[in-house]
């Protein structure tokens, strides 16, 4: 799931500052659970890729270190 996501922000399909879909709609799409799909975000959070906007949602960082 991470290298998914991952993977929309390194092609460009998601960009610098955009707000990405929904934890469950990823989860859903990639046939995984919402848990597998919050690790990942967790882990792209923690590698600089992904910000959290308290009741907004992911957005991908302004900065991407890939």
């Amino acid at each position: 799931m991470a290298e998914l996501i991952r993977h929309e922000i390194n092609t460009g399909h998601w960009l610098a500052g955009q707000r990405i879909p929904s934890l469950a709609v990823m989860a859903g799409a990639a046939g995984v659970s919402v848990r597998t799909a919050s690790k990942a975000a967790v882990l792209l959070q923690n590698a600089g890729l992904l910000t959290l906007h308290m009741g907004e949602g992911l957005f991908v960082s302004p900065f991407n270190p890939q």
